[in-house]
């Protein structure tokens, strides 16, 4: 829900979220597919055009980034990959500074907000991230 504030959509990594998306495309395929791999890759490559760009970062659900190498070869997609602490490592300590600054202004003029789970003290801290990361599959900020 909070992606359409910013005009996007987010598509589930799924047969059906496969199919969403296709029907939102219509007969346009994608030239940028962000966070691609796991388990749908394939089916979701499909839908990338001829020369475009599938970016993963990360390998954060802990599956592997496997993929059939026809759509790559045939459709001559470029495969890049991003890992932050690799970026951030080849800038200097006030370029580092100047992006997290640049970043946290952007966030504070799009009123960008995250999920917030509420830990009332240390005894409920894991129940509370169970429910969050583990039971729910998200992403969002403890406080306690």
């Amino acid at each position: 829900q909070r992606h359409k504030g910013f005009g996007s959509e987010v598509f589930e990594e799924s047969p059906a979220g496969k199919r969403k998306l296709q029907s939102a495309l219509g007969k346009s395929n994608v030239r940028l597919f962000l966070n691609g791999g796991g388990k749908y890759f394939n089916d979701f490559s499909k839908l990338v055009a001829d020369n475009g760009t599938v970016i993963t970062y990360g390998a954060q659900s802990g599956r592997s980034l496997t993929f059939a190498p026809g759509p790559m070869i045939y459709k001559n997609l470029t495969l890049s990959t991003f890992y932050l602490p690799t970026a951030l490592s080849a800038l200097t300590y006030e370029e580092r500074q100047a992006l997290l600054d640049s970043t946290l202004k952007a966030f504070a003029e799009s009123k960008f907000t995250y999920p917030t789970q509420v830990a009332k003290g240390l005894d409920a801290f894991a129940d509370v991230w169970d429910s969050t990361f583990v039971k729910g599959g998200s992403k969002g900020v403890l406080k306690f």
